[in-house]
């Protein structure tokens, strides 16, 4: 077996580990919504479990942006722009602890001064960023940006709208049950999110792998 076919099957026994992982931490995200639906009438409210980890998996996705932002082979102006999407969501979903304990309209000037200053160094380096952009949107985790995206941000406030829950359930409308649904999809897609930086930090990692390999390095050792 060569050096390259064996590359191949680590690579693949790292991408089937991975979706492994990823089915797990789906299946703890069940769980704690199961938690909070069986908490009683003070359900997802903000300091419910959906919420804190809603707050927790913003909060690592946003930290794991900075270190690859700082790795030698990343993608630093993507990783830069990722950064201030997520550590605007985070700061978002702390916006009534904000308002009721630093001064009200307090995230909102946070959430501007933070989008402000990374959409300034974007532009500043934005010749770099387009480059880099030509290959992070062919990547895995770009798709499972959008993915993210799409379900955390659109999907969830559609499928949370209040007319359409009145609608399905007439009379026996209960606010609760709409509020789970939005909160719960809004989690599941910040899960997402987390997954699109964890690919791309792998990608970080596997292009530092391959600058340091010596060219032909593959086809030097075969059997």
């Amino acid at each position: 077996m060569t050096l390259e076919s064996k590359t191949i099957l680590r690579d693949e026994a790292g991408v089937i580990a991975r979706f492994m992982i990823y089915n797990f931490i789906i299946l703890g995200v069940a769980g704690i919504m199961t938690v909070d639906a069986n908490s009683g009438p003070g359900s997802f409210l903000e300091t419910s479990w959906v919420e804190i980890t809603q707050l927790a998996v913003l909060l690592t996705a946003s930290v794991l942006c900075l270190f690859i932002r700082r790795h030698p082979a990343g993608h630093p102006h993507a990783a830069l722009l990722l950064f201030g999407f997520l550590g605007a969501s985070f700061i978002r979903e702390c916006d009534a602890f904000l308002d009721t304990y630093v001064f009200d309209g307090c995230w909102q000037l946070l959430v501007i001064l933070l989008v402000g200053g990374v959409l300034w160094l974007t532009w500043k380096n934005r010749l770099d960023f387009i480059i880099e952009m030509k290959t992070y949107l062919r990547s895995l985790a770009c798709g499972l940006f959008m993915s993210g995206f799409l379900t955390a941000y659109v999907f969830s406030r559609l499928f949370g709208r209040q007319h359409f829950w009145q609608a399905v359930m007439g009379e026996g409308y209960i606010r609760v049950v709409k509020t789970a649904v939005e909160e719960c999809t809004e989690l599941l897609g910040y899960a997402f999110l987390l997954f699109s930086v964890i690919e791309l930090a792998i990608m970080a990692r596997n292009r530092h792998k391959q600058k340091g390999r010596p060219q032909g390095a593959p086809d030097a050792a075969r059997g």
